[in-house]
């Protein structure tokens, strides 16, 4: 019976070293790029996406089972961008709750001409993925959880004479002013100018990846495919902010807010990218 038991011990033992041994841990880094886009539908003009780049590290679990499938995980940086352009909208910008130099409320209407606005934002991306390997060929499905690290957007106005006609409403009176000019009312040239901070939320993505794989030598291989990340959540900012920053006052020298800030409709704000990915790896053995 001692003997036996020895015997299941030694086997046990012996097992659990050679699966110890197939547990290898894969080193990458990875570079990408193509469509990398904040996805949206403005109510007012035209949005458009933008390239962008996704680079970083990564970490793979290679461990034996039936299935072959492992554990991927890491840390990367992806850039977004997107485009808005407005004009001659029949639907103006609307920014209320505003004052004027009596104290009497009104909403500023504000038709654009030839404004357009380019944003971006960049996104610290950690994923969490299953990774299958069939002889030369890899796929990788799973989610990414982005962290908001930077945006921005910059304002531009095609037009060089007409680009901005406010009008103020009156809601207590039921009527609209275009004038006088210095109240903030009729045509002026855009005073956005420079770069703005803007701010957004975490996201849940869903992540796919598949491709080639070459091995370069018995611890070096290179990946090459395509990849698909797919926002699953809004990631615009409840706080809105106005179109229009109306100073008392001084209320012809206004300046202007992010259109993506100011849309009347609550806005649904989504990272969308696809492109494609080189990944270099580096396996080594748990032990040897």
């Amino acid at each position: 019976m001692k003997k036996k038991i020895i015997s299941l011990a030694i086997a046990a033992i012996s097992s659990i070293n050679i699966s110890a041994q197939a547990l290898v841990h894969e080193y990458s880094a990875y570079l990408g790029g193509g469509l990398n886009a904040l996805r949206y539908q403005m109510p007012a003009g035209n949005s458009s996406a933008g390239a962008g780049v996704d680079f970083g590290v990564g970490y793979t679990l290679l461990i034996p089972n039936k299935w072959d499938i492992h554990i991927h995980t890491g840390a990367g940086i992806s850039l977004y961008n997107a485009k808005t352009t407005v004009n001659n909208n029949k639907t103006p910008v609307v920014t209320d709750n505003l004052k004027d130099i009596d104290g009497d409320n009104f909403e500023m209407r504000t038709t654009l001409f030839g404004y357009q606005e380019k944003q971006r934002a960049a996104y610290l991306n950690i994923p969490l993925m299953g990774k299958y390997k069939i002889d030369r060929y890899y796929f990788m499905g799973g989610f990414k959880f982005g962290i908001p690290i930077s945006g921005k957007f910059t304002p531009k106005y095609a037009q060089k004479d007409k680009q901005i006609y406010n009008q103020g409403y009156y809601p207590a009176y039921g009527s609209t002013l275009d004038k006088p000019k210095f109240a903030g009312y009729g045509d002026f040239t855009g005073k956005a100018a420079g770069t703005e901070k803007l701010n957004f939320s975490a996201s849940i993505i869903l992540a796919l990846e598949a491709g080639i794989n070459w091995r370069l030598n018995n611890n070096l291989t290179l990946y090459a495919g395509a990849y698909f990340d797919a926002g699953l959540n809004n990631i615009a900012k409840n706080s809105r902010k106005p179109f229009i920053n109306y100073p008392q006052g001084n209320e012809d020298n206004f300046t202007t807010n992010s259109i993506l800030t100011s849309s009347n409709e609550k806005l649904k704000l989504k990272l969308i990218s696809a492109g494609i990915k080189a990944r270099l790896a580096f396996n080594s053995f748990k032990w040897k």
